[in-house]
This record gives structure tokens, C-alpha cells and sequence, in this order.
């Protein structure tokens, strides 16, 4: 089995550009894009994808089709990343459960 690679080319102000190679771009196309994506707006996505350095094979962007209609959403996972690179994000806090008592 052959690795994926995803390299940060550049990163300038807000925008990050992610090279993908052909061999991954395949594997997108053919495992988490829409099966019914024509070829632009598969390209669309890909731009953001590169544009927002978000991995489409780590669950962190995704391109949903229905009917005539494209949307590109950013996953929980994907802003968790994109807050990272900020500097400023402070992780999370554990999940907490009260108890019948009220008591957390």
C-alpha cells in the first residue's frame, strides 16, 4: 500500500496552500468526494481543500451534493485545526456528567 502525502507549501496571512499528488487526488475522488461531482466542482473542492490546508482523508473538510447544489463544510475536526494553528486554542475541556445528586 502506497502512503498519502500531504504537504504545506506555503502559508501566507490566513491562507495555507496543501499540495496533493495525483495518487491522492484518485484516492479523494474515489473514496469521500460525492460520486456525482463533475469535474469542476470537484476542482472547487479541492481548491478549498488546499486553500484551507484541511485534509479531506482526515474527515476535515467535505463536499456535499444534493441535486444541482455544491456545499463545502469544514468538520468539527477541521476547525479544531485551524484553531491550532491560531496559537491561541487551549484545547478542551473533558466531558463532564452530573450526577442524579446534581453533583458534577
Amino acid at each position: 500500500m502506497t502512503e498519502t502525502k500531504l504537504e504545506v507549501k506555503k502559508e501566507t496571512s490566513n491562507e495555507i496552500q496543501t499540495v496533493f499528488s495525483n495518487e491522492t487526488l484518485d484516492l479523494i475522488k474515489n473514496t469521500v468526494a460525492p460520486k456525482s461531482l463533475t469535474a469542476k466542482e470537484f476542482e472547487m473542492f479541492i481548491y478549498q481543500a488546499k486553500r484551507t490546508g484541511l485534509d479531506p482523508l482526515s474527515r476535515q473538510i467535505y463536499c456535499i451534493k444534493s441535486k444541482d447544489k455544491v456545499s463545502i463544510q469544514a468538520t468539527i475536526d477541521g476547525f479544531r485545526l485551524i484553531a491550532e494553528r491560531t496559537g491561541d486554542y487551549q484545547g478542551q475541556t473533558p466531558v463532564m456528567w452530573c450526577g442524579d445528586d446534581g453533583i458534577w
